[in-house]
This record gives structure tokens, sequence and C-alpha cells, in this order.
């Protein structure tokens, strides 16, 4: 049991160094580009509810559910499929010397991109549903 914890704890350490790489290449260092990650998703989620919201409601008409938040929490999620699928083969051409290393796994570069891109988009899901944008 020991030797399993430290294993879990050295998977941990490779997979949020990878989610650091990745955070750096994409973004970069400097000013806002950290932002961006939760940025750019939100400016999609917005345009989509705005375009439900002013669009006839009538298939939400014998419901209890709002069409803004149904269309911001729907795409939400239609966008941490689309980037995780289409973004694995560019996990795998950018991370491919990182393989030499003992401890990095193919498994380990996606798993750190798909919790990357899932926690930008949950974090921006998130402010959109829950903060009152005054």
């Amino acid at each position: 049991m020991k030797t399993f914890f430290y294993g879990l704890k050295i998977q941990i350490r490779v997979i949020g160094a990878l989610i650091l790489r990745e955070l750096h290449t994409r973004y970069g260092r400097e000013n806002v580009g950290y932002l961006w990650i939760i940025l750019e998703p939100m400016l999609f989620a917005t345009g989509i509810g705005i375009l439900h919201a002013g669009a006839d409601s009538s298939e939400f008409a014998f419901t209890d559910i709002k069409p803004v938040p149904f269309a911001i929490i729907g795409y939400g999620t239609f966008i941490i499929f689309r980037n995780i699928v289409n973004r694995s083969s560019g996990t795998i051409e950018s991370n491919a010397p990182l393989l030499y290393h003992r401890m990095v796994s193919l498994f380990d570069m996606l798993f750190a991109r798909t919790i990357f891109e899932s926690a930008g988009i949950i974090c921006s899901i998130f402010s959109l549903i829950f903060l009152p944008i005054v």
C-alpha cells in the first residue's frame, strides 16, 4: 500500500507539471494570458446565451427550464468535448519528447490536457451562471 501512495504522489506531480507546461505554452507568462482559459469559452457561451435570449422561447414554454442557462451549460459541455477530442492529437505531437522520461506516459499527457480544458470551461460556466453581471 505504501508503494501505491508513493506512485500516486508521483503521478499527481507529473500531471500538475504537464498542466503548468500546457498553461505556459498556450497562454504565455505575461499580463492576462492566463485569464484567456476562462474568458475564451465565456465569450463563446455569452454569445450563444444572447442568441437564445433573443429567440422565441416557445420550446421552453411548458417547462421550468430557462433558455439562457440551458444554452450556456449545453454549449459549455459541447466545448469541453470538442476541445478534448480536437486537441488530443496536438498534445501527442507537442509533448512527444517528454515520453523519453520514465515517469511521463501518454495517459498522463492526455489526462492533463483533459483536466486543463475542463477546468477552464467549468470555471467560465460557473461564473456565467452564478455570478450576477451588473
